[in-house]
């Protein structure tokens, strides 16, 4: 959830609208100036993130869990960018359509980090 929440909250903002423009272009164009900016400047929440998770995941080495990692955060960029295919329905609320997502989002990257180490 703490990996989650923030960032589908703070994607709704007015500010992080550009954030997530720029974390999709990364992702999509794979500009690899842009990748190490992203590095250089946010890599740390992510290994401070693969330092806790690791705490309460001890059957994952480190490869493994930076994969799961990677593959939830790249969701999170996905949900973040709104790209998904289910979209808002008209009688609900944005923030009741974040939320949601946040459930689901949440849902699946735990099951994920906790399942067997492959």
């Amino acid at each position: 959830d703490a990996f989650v929440r923030p960032a589908l909250n703070q994607s709704q903002q007015a500010s992080g609208g550009a954030f997530v423009r720029v974390l999709a272009r990364a992702y999509a164009e794979h500009d690899e100036r842009l990748r190490k900016f992203l590095s250089e400047n946010y890599g740390h929440v992510l290994r401070e993130f693969a330092l806790v998770f690791a705490r309460f995941l001890p059957h994952l080495d480190k490869e493994e869990l930076y994969w799961r990692l990677d593959i939830i955060a790249g969701a999170v960029t996905y949900a973040m960018a709104d790209f998904g295919i289910i979209k808002r329905r008209a009688s609900t609320s944005e923030d009741a359509h974040r939320k949601q997502a946040i459930g689901h989002l949440v849902a699946f990257a735990a099951a994920g980090l906790k399942a067997p180490a492959t």
